[in-house]
This record gives C-alpha cells, structure tokens and sequence, in this order.
C-alpha cells in the first residue's frame, strides 16, 4: 500500500519525489556549543510561529507565516544532518531537493518542476531541504545570451516567488559562505 501511495504523488507531481522521514535525531547531531545554541533558538522560533504569527500580531505584517533558513559550512560540517534532526524535532517530514531533481532537458520545465515540489511539501506539511543551494540561489544573469540564461533566470524567479508564498518551513544548505 505504501508504494502505492508513493506511485500517485509522483503521477500528481511529475517528479520522482515523496517526503521522507527525517533520517536523524537532534541528540545525534554533534556540535560546538555555540551553533547548538543557535539550532535550539531557531527550533523555538519554529515551533512557536503560530504564536508569534497570531498571538503577537505579527500576521498584521507578513500574513503568510514561514520560515527560510540557510546553512553553511564545509563540507562534512553537519548541515544535512542537522536539517533532518530539525525536521524531526518539528515532527515534519522533510522534502530533500537538489537542482537534477528539479532541472529539465525541456525548457520551461525546470520552474514547473519547482512549482510541484513546493506544492508537495505544502499538501504533505513537510519541510523543504534545497541541498547544495547555491545552485538555485546564484544571482540572476543581467546579460542575457541564451536560452539556457533565460531558463537559470526564470528558475530563480520562481524560486524566490514560491519563497514568498509558500507556508511553511524551507532549509537551503551551502558550501559557499559568499
């Protein structure tokens, strides 16, 4: 029954995509105390936006309550790994996505792709992990030369449009700190 399940969502979506569970634990994650600390209040801050949203008024602001976090490091630093225990504290499934899975070989494509991704994740309360980000998150090409460019443009335009809208939780991790 299960993979029945699996096989609708991928027909619905288009995509070889299903939230997972999260692979790992917040005690299993090691680190320096410092960053620790900054997991910890992060956590809070998510487990509590309905109340700042609601109760504090914060919805009178920024109606649509989510949260983006980005993380970056080394490789081999933990990101990934911190991601999954985040989700699973939050008691979230976690919807891992890199550009091949979103990239296609038909233009126009690649931004519908992304489109269906963040729909999923909303339809299965799942947070959204964007490993190796920068990929998604490059500037926008200002001289464009190709359609290739213009397909990189349009990605990142919908991706920052779906950001805006989008009602939950989503993680970018990077090498690149720049």
């Amino acid at each position: 029954k299960n993979m029945e399940n699996k096989s609708e969502k991928n027909e619905k979506t288009g995509l070889n995509l299903v939230p997972a569970e999260p692979k790992y634990s917040i005690s299993q994650v090691i680190l320096p105390e410092n960053i620790r600390l900054e997991i910890e209040r992060g956590l809070a801050l998510l487990k509590n936006m309905g109340k700042i949203y609601y109760d504090w008024g914060f919805s009178e602001i920024d109606p649509v309550p989510r949260s983006v976090v980005n993380l970056w490091g080394p490789p081999g630093t933990g990101k990934t790994m911190a991601v999954h225990a985040i989700a699973k504290e939050m008691g979230k499934k976690i919807l891992v996505l890199n550009y091949a899975d979103i990239e296609s070989k038909y233009v126009g494509e690649a931004p519908k792709n992304l489109i269906a991704a963040f729909n999923l994740a909303e339809k299965e309360d799942a947070v959204i992990f964007f490993d190796e980000a920068d990929s998604f998150l490059g500037k926008r090409i200002t001289n464009v030369d190709s359609g290739s460019e213009q397909a990189i443009n349009s990605l990142r335009s919908q991706m920052l449009m779906k950001l805006e809208e989008f009602r939950g939780i989503v993680f970018f991790a990077t090498n690149l700190h720049e």
